[in-house]
């Protein structure tokens, strides 16, 4: 990929408001025969036992499920975004108390 092409991948993105990693998961959907893409979550906010600086596995996953392959890459970025944003939220899904 070109720098020229990342950049306006950058931009669209930017002006979406949505990752660049949004992005790629809709490329990659788009391209693979799955409905589910496996992705990680950062913890360390939502663990009461970490420390900053500390050193340990402070990450969950979530799974991402979406069907709508046809769509442009613009709209599949956005939908994918709100699909990340409202499972990170649910913390119930990934999320378990550390004692």
């Amino acid at each position: 990929m070109s720098v020229k092409r990342l950049l306006e991948i950058k931009k669209l993105c930017h002006d979406n408001r949505v990752s660049v990693n949004d992005y790629l998961l809709a490329a990659l959907f788009q391209v693979s025969s799955t409905n589910k893409i496996v992705i990680g979550v950062d913890a360390r906010q939502d663990i009461t036992c970490y420390h900053p600086g500390a050193i340990g596995n402070y990450s969950s996953a979530v799974g991402i499920t979406y069907k709508n392959r046809n769509s442009e890459i613009s709209q599949s970025m956005m939908e994918i975004h709100r699909l990340i944003e409202k499972c990170r939220n649910n913390k119930r899904k990934w999320l378990c108390e550390i004692k």
